[in-house]
């Protein structure tokens, strides 16, 4: 009662003489000995973009928590930030480099033939069996028979009726660091310590996707 009754004697106590903050109105600080008005005490105060500076909202920044998301405080101003993390900042089949999403090299989810299924790739890729063609058989050694996404392997007796096989070329890993947006590595692919590791995702599903082959 008394702070309350001391208040409202004062009156407005903006624009009058202090000696330290509890002199003044609530929105007001003691500067120079007189009672200023302010808009802001902290950053706080101020909207997205603006930093509190000596009572007033100044358009810029001092923090990173001045600026909106996706942004960072760099020489004063809120610029857009660059990527951090590969799994949460870029699209799929991207890494996040220096700050930059970029696009796999080569790209991911392109197809591999039956040649580079037995003779082996030289990209650090390893062409891997997505699935099987089980309504579809084809004649080998000229291959023919099979839709375009598939290769035809050959039989048993590697003459004659061959089979139907669709395959991708994925890249080497050690661990899902070491693997773009949306794949992660799929460890010792082959069993027994293989020692073949590769990223691996819904290749299927990312060319759907994109509309390939409509």
């Amino acid at each position: 009662m008394i702070l309350l009754s001391y208040l409202l004697s004062c009156g407005d106590l903006s624009e009058t003489a202090c000696q330290n903050a509890i002199d003044c109105s609530l929105d007001s600080v003691c500067r120079d000995g007189i009672c200023t008005a302010v808009s802001c005490f902290r950053n706080s105060d101020c909207g997205w973009s603006e930093y509190c500076d000596f009572g007033a909202c100044i358009s810029g920044c001092q923090l990173d928590s001045d600026c909106m998301a996706g942004e960072h405080c760099e020489s004063g101003e809120c610029v857009e930030s660059g990527c951090e993390n590969t799994r949460i900042d870029c699209a799929f089949g991207q890494y996040c480099i220096q700050g930059e999403c970029i696009d796999s090299d080569p790209p991911v989810c392109e197809r591999c033939d039956y040649a580079d299924w037995e003779q082996g790739m030289a990209d650090e890729r390893e062409c891997v069996t997505y699935r099987f063609g089980s309504d579809q058989t084809c004649s080998w050694p000229d291959g023919l028979g099979c839709d375009p996404a598939f290769s035809c392997f050959p039989g048993h007796d590697e003459a004659g009726e061959g089979f139907c096989v669709e395959l991708f070329a994925f890249s080497y890993c050690e661990s899902n660091d070491d693997c773009p947006r949306g794949f992660s590595c799929w460890r010792d692919i082959y069993g027994e310590g293989s020692g073949v590791s590769v990223c691996e995702a819904d290749c299927n599903g990312y060319e759907d996707l994109l509309g390939v082959g409509e």
